[in-house]
């Protein structure tokens, strides 16, 4: 019961400090309500198909380790690994992640590593590839041709394949 009593009182706390807080500040939220509801909306499913397609790729990841993730599953891990990483320090997330996946399907912390750099250089890449596609578009106009920028992009994206690793039944299928 005081154990009770003791939670309630600091919830009161920090309730109380919170709307202390806003009424202090209060010029500083008056800007959030100047965003349109569709602004907010275009922003929530933006994320939240980002966060379904990182599940997906940590589930194609994963298939190379015979563990076979089902939409809710790889769709929670994303959403738990990026509250985590928001809240928490020292990126949460990512040791979330790593001890479930250890936990529920035994799953060795350095094939964690290995599938975290494979998703880390493919959302690079894809960045990479992103940022050159708009850089060319914007410069397509213009006067300016950057041969220097066009052969960095090409030099770092023959480099890229040196990192992925193919497993061995496609290796055999490729006749290597």
């Amino acid at each position: 019961m005081i154990k009770r009593i003791f939670s309630l009182l600091i919830l009161l706390l920090v309730l109380a400090y919170l709307a202390n807080y806003i009424y202090l500040n209060s010029e500083d939220f008056i800007v959030l309500f100047n965003i349109d509801l569709w602004q907010i909306s275009f922003l929530a499913i933006n994320q939240i198909v980002i966060l379904i397609l990182n599940g997906y790729l940590l589930k194609i990841l994963l298939i190379n380790y015979k563990i076979n993730l089902s939409l809710k599953e790889y769709s929670c891990i994303s959403i738990y690994t990026s509250l985590f990483n928001t809240f928490l320090p020292f990126k949460s997330g990512l040791g979330y992640r790593a001890l479930y996946l250890k936990r529920k399907y035994q799953l060795t912390y350095s094939n964690f590593t290995a599938s975290l750099f494979g998703n880390y250089l493919i959302i690079i890449s894809s960045i990479f590839f992103l940022a050159f596609v708009c850089w060319f578009f914007v410069t397509k106009n213009s006067n300016e041709h950057h041969l220097s920028y066009i052969f960095l992009f090409l030099a770092v994206a023959s480099l890229l394949p040196m990192f992925i690793k193919l497993p061995a039944s496609n290796i055999k299928l490729l006749n290597i």
